[in-house]
């Protein structure tokens, strides 16, 4: 069982090499950091591991609807999709 307190590292992490997070521009991947930053400082992420990252993936769910995802692997992509 992974402790907790390493729940946001390994989150952000495994985001930070996703092909979503790849799509977006330098400002929108600096903007999604600072949604994960805000949910970590406002303490929205508790429980154990396990919730804390499905937290912070309805985080990240929510921040690419803002940015058009309505899901599928062509997202952004006219030529060729990750799949």
């Amino acid at each position: 069982m992974k402790a907790k307190e390493s729940a946001f590292g390994d989150y952000i992490a495994m985001i930070k090499k996703s092909w979503t997070y790849e799509k977006m521009s330098d400002s929108e991947q600096a903007m999604c950091m600072e949604a994960f930053c805000f949910a970590n400082e406002q303490g929205i992420l508790r429980g154990n591991f396990n919730a804390r990252f499905s937290i912070l993936h309805a985080v990240y769910h929510a921040y690419l609807l803002g940015l058009g995802y309505a899901g599928g692997g062509s997202w952004r992509d006219d030529e060729d999709t990750p799949f």
